[in-house]
């Protein structure tokens, strides 16, 4: 992940990532979680080119708060709610794969 100090604004509360190697995948989730935060005023994703592998963030948060730090905590949010998915997946298949045996 690549961080554009270029385009901040004097407060530090709207940033710029771009992420290389990213899709709508992690583009959806990561904007859906950031948004549902309190400390987020906007938040919204750009892929510019579909032969383009790189994912652009903007994030601007609440003042009081910082974008990093918003940024960060939305990131673990992501990883904690797809680690459920995770487990409910793996209890699913050990089910089925019980019943199916």
């Amino acid at each position: 992940m690549e961080v554009d100090n270029n385009d901040q604004d004097e407060k530090d509360l709207m940033r710029n990532f771009k992420l290389e190697n990213e899709d709508h995948t992690l583009g959806n989730l990561l904007t859906y979680i950031l948004n549902r935060m309190p400390e987020t005023e906007f938040c919204a994703y750009s892929i510019q080119h579909p032969t383009e592998n790189v994912l652009y963030l903007r994030l601007k948060v609440k003042k009081g708060n910082d974008v990093n730090e918003v940024f960060k905590n939305g990131v673990i949010e992501l990883k904690k709610a797809l680690d459920i998915v995770e487990d409910k997946f793996i209890k699913a298949m050990g089910i089925y794969n019980e019943e199916n045996s």
